[in-house]
């Protein structure tokens, strides 16, 4: 005899008694419906959905039952195969998961990155990863850009156009010159060397002494037109960002009586010294040194009485403008150069 005969799912005991028809007619039509839906009616669970024998009539597992439990072990499966995926699953590896900077939008397969690693909102130069793993550098208002009218320029681009963006770390390269997190200012060129001031142009433009001087140059009544302001999206958009240096000097600068209209250092970096100024000694009946009326560097300001013109080393020696000190003519002696021996303008 066969030692393992198939089993005849007719033979008596392996079928569900006939007090277990109606209980087994409830779970096939359940059953049915949970195929249909891919998930089981009124919250129950899909194992409770069997006929499973010994529960309601009969003993033993029938081989009916044993395949009806792996196709609806087999559906839910399939069912949850077909589930939409969470966010970051594995349809974002390609792009690393967003290198935990961002999130991925699995529909794309793209990120959406947080700002400062390429999100919506930053301004960047050229490619960026896509995976969210380069930083993103400041941005500044750009000192070169395409114009877009006749007086609208300088959009703002990441390092300002003038560095280069370590993308490793998110900070700005400056080139020589510029200085800022974002490259945004113009610097004073050696830190105006010790002898000035490195203020912006807006503020350069309303000092009295500032260089060229202009007529009632004081900030409160400075003539608008010689303002350097109030046009900061198209003609002064560097107001704020475009610094020079202010010089120093040991005699007051300006245009009013006693002021003298050029400062001790000058130089856009205040590395040079004019010399000590005094009336050329051979001149009879001549003040060299007055500058009433007369025009200062730039012709937009005018001496007032009593106003001073620097006369170096009274022309009578050349100076040092290491050291600011004279070097007088042969017969000519003093810090100007304005005292003459008695034989000097013999010839």
């Amino acid at each position: 005899p066969n030692p393992n005969p198939k089993p005849n799912p007719d033979a008596p005991g392996l079928r569900p008694p006939a007090s277990a028809a109606p209980a087994f007619r409830w779970q096939e039509r359940e059953r049915r419906r949970f195929l249909g839906t891919g998930r089981p009616k009124s919250g129950r669970r899909a194992s409770g959905l069997l006929w499973l024998p010994g529960s309601g009539g009969g003993e033993g597992a029938t081989m009916a039952s044993m395949r009806r439990r792996a196709l609806v072990l087999a559906v839910g499966l399939a069912g949850l195969l077909r589930a939409p995926r969470a966010r970051g699953s594995s349809s974002c590896a390609m792009v690393n998961f967003c290198s935990g900077h961002g999130y991925c939008v699995p529909e794309k397969g793209a990120c959406v990155c947080d700002g400062g690693w390429g999100g919506p909102e930053d301004v960047h130069d050229g490619y960026l990863a896509p995976d969210c793993s380069q930083r993103v550098c400041p941005k500044g208002r750009a000192w070169g850009s395409v114009p877009t009218s006749a007086t609208a320029a300088h959009a703002e681009a990441e390092c300002s156009n003038q560095g280069v963006c370590d993308r490793e770390v998110g900070l700005c390269i400056c080139a020589s010159g510029f200085v800022g997190a974002a490259c945004q200012n113009r610097g004073c060129p050696n830190d105006c060397s010790g002898h000035g001031r490195c203020m912006p142009m807006i503020d350069l433009a309303r000092t009295s002494d500032g260089e060229p001087l202009v007529s009632g140059g004081a900030p409160t009544y400075a003539p608008a037109s010689f303002r350097y302001s109030d046009s900061v999206a198209t003609t002064t958009w560097d107001q704020y960002t475009n610094f020079a240096c202010l010089c120093d000097s040991s005699w007051t600068v300006g245009l009013g009586s006693g002021e003298t209209q050029r400062a001790q250092y000058f130089g856009a970096d205040c590395s040079l010294m004019r010399c000590p100024s005094a009336n050329d000694p051979v001149t009879d009946g001549t003040t060299e040194t007055d500058c009433a009326g007369s025009a200062a560097d730039g012709a937009r300001g005018y001496g007032s009485t009593g106003n001073l013109c620097h006369v170096e080393c009274s022309r009578r020696g050349t100076c040092d403008r290491g050291t600011g000190a004279c070097e007088c003519f042969p017969g000519y002696y003093g810090a100007a150069c304005e005292n003459m021996d008695a034989w000097a303008g013999q010839k």
